[in-house]
């Protein structure tokens, strides 16, 4: 357990180096490092396992939530939405932005793999509900005529 707590204190402090003390936009997706990207998805998909039922977390789900509650704040904070030094963000509200980030960190994963093409989430548009994203590839492609064979049959 000390040992977990220590390596997470360790992560935090690269988290906070690599990417938090960095200039206007370090925390987004596509402007992160293909590990800080990757435990981001981890984080995420860590977090968003866990909401529907809210057990006790366990000390790879804390810091799991910590670091994906960093990279938002972050993000908030160079968009000029939150003075994280004074002001706290609603549960729901902070749940909505979560969400939006995941997003966009799955579209970058992909887009690191090649297999979708789009735009990457800018500073002014990751948390809008109403951003449009563009895409085209195999999987979206693929899923495309899925569908439409669905709807045709």
């Amino acid at each position: 357990m000390d040992r977990d707590l220590q390596e997470a204190g360790k992560m935090a402090e690269r988290l906070s180096e690599e990417v938090l003390n960095k200039g206007h936009g370090a925390s987004l997706p596509s402007a992160l490092s293909d590990a800080w990207l990757q435990r981001a998805k981890e984080s995420c998909e860590k977090v968003f396992a866990e909401l529907p039922d809210c057990p006790d977390e366990s000390d790879h789900e804390v810091v799991a939530s910590t670091m994906l509650m960093m990279l938002v704040m972050k993000a908030l904070h160079d968009q000029g939405t939150v003075d994280v030094s004074r002001e706290g963000v609603p549960l729901g509200k902070m749940q909505e932005y979560i969400s939006m980030y995941r997003l966009e960190v799955h579209l970058e994963s992909f887009r690191r793999r090649g297999l979708v093409q789009s735009t990457p989430a800018t500073l002014e548009d990751i948390f809008d509900r109403k951003r449009k994203i563009r895409y085209s590839g195999k999987i979206i492609d693929d899923m495309c005529r899925e569908r439409a064979g669905d709807r045709l049959n």
